[in-house]
């Protein structure tokens, strides 16, 4: 009884001085700047017209999105297209996986809505894909959220260059659900800002839990949540406040019905990443 005693206040000791260590907020990044990112296109607005196309950029951009998400992936010939899927059969007239195809084979197809997402959507509007170079060119000031989708290292190496040859590293903010493609990429680019990858949110989340949050070091300048997992809500006033006292933003997806917009709002959220981007400026234009 007493050695259990002893190590329990061993414990005590070691987790109150724990709890004494001061938390470490990231630096500011330019790409958020002192503007508003509330309003976050997911695929370009992909509710509205074709996701991850030029014409869905320029008409989200057009109505006011602050954010323009997108999604790339790597062609045989290893250039980087703007694009959700590993393979086109979804949204193209074609079949096949991206990385067995050259960019000159993937730009005779036309892209088009998701036929299971958007039955009811124009299915004669369609467009070539794109190369992610291309967004950066035709809109040189619009800030972009990217998400690497392919876990290959050749990948990271090949974005970051076309960031900075775009000289577009401050406009930029790269995610992945994969942590290690993020560590990689910090890597390989360390002047572009990136958000968190999942099991570094897990982590972050489990030292909250247990009172010790104020450990977390965080690589990221910005976090993307799901509204919830299940029925169970990802995103609460606490957990927001502790992202906010690291300097963090707190972004959440995929977000399309109003009444969750407006929730989201109230608590402090800094982005929602939405389809229908125009809902949420007539939301956020209404609340002014």
């Amino acid at each position: 009884m007493k050695i259990f005693s002893a190590l329990l206040s061993i414990v005590l000791l070691v987790y109150g001085c724990l709890m004494l260590i001061p938390p470490k907020p990231v630096k500011n990044v330019s790409f958020y700047g002192d503007t508003d990112g509330l309003v976050i296109a997911h695929r370009a607005g992909r509710g509205l017209m074709p996701g991850n196309t030029l014409a869905a950029a320029k008409n989200a951009i057009s109505m006011g999105s602050s954010i323009v998400e997108l999604d790339i992936q790597m062609t045989k010939d290893e250039m980087i297209v703007v694009r959700h899927d590993a393979t086109i059969e979804s949204t193209s007239n074609g079949t096949g996986f991206i990385r067995e195809m050259s960019f000159k084979e993937l730009s005779e197809y036309k892209f088009g809505f998701n036929k299971l997402d958007f039955p009811n959507a124009d299915k004669n509007l369609s467009f070539p894909i794109s190369l992610l170079a291309s967004f950066f060119e035709l809109f040189p000031s619009q800030r972009f959220m990217i998400e690497i989708k392919p876990t290959e290292p050749k990948v990271n190496k090949a974005v970051c260059d076309i960031i900075t040859k775009s000289d577009a590293h401050k406009r930029v903010l790269i995610g992945s659900f994969n942590t290690h493609t993020l560590k990689i990429f910090r890597d390989e680019c360390p002047h572009v800002a990136t958000s968190l990858g999942r099991s570094e949110i897990t982590w972050a989340y489990i030292l909250k839990s247990i009172g010790l949050g104020n450990l977390f070091r965080s690589s990221g300048y910005s976090v993307q949540l799901p509204y919830q997992i299940f029925d169970s809500p990802m995103v609460r006033f606490n957990i927001i406040e502790f992202f906010h006292e690291m300097n963090m933003k707190v972004d959440v997806w995929t977000v399309n019905n109003t009444e969750k917009m407006e929730k989201l709002i109230n608590l402090g959220v800094d982005g929602i990443i939405t389809d229908y981007p125009d809902l949420l400026l007539s939301l956020s234009e209404g609340n002014k």
